[in-house]
């Protein structure tokens, strides 16, 4: 996703461009959000429809190695804990 793409509809726009393989969230700031996406698009002929499951190697880490805690945003965009919920 291109820096400054809108995100599912919302209005908010993407910090930087990400790729199939990177999130670069690069400096994150106390009290200041930083908005990154991905977009997945899936097809199928299944009768019974498909799930599609997203994986993180590991959560956030602050420049000391300190994990930074995941945060639920569901109610906007159905992402729980930097993960997909249910799309």
């Amino acid at each position: 996703v291109a820096n400054g793409a809108t995100v599912n509809g919302s209005g908010t726009t993407t910090a930087t461009t990400t790729t199939a393989t990177s999130v670069p969230f690069e400096t994150l700031s106390s009290g200041v959000s930083k908005t990154l996406a991905q977009n997945l698009a899936v097809t199928t002929n299944a009768i019974q429809g498909f799930v599609v499951t997203v994986e993180q190697s590991q959560n956030l880490l602050s420049s000391t190695g300190a994990d930074i805690d995941g945060f639920s945003n569901e109610e906007l965009y159905g992402i729980y804990e930097g993960r997909i919920k249910h799309l």
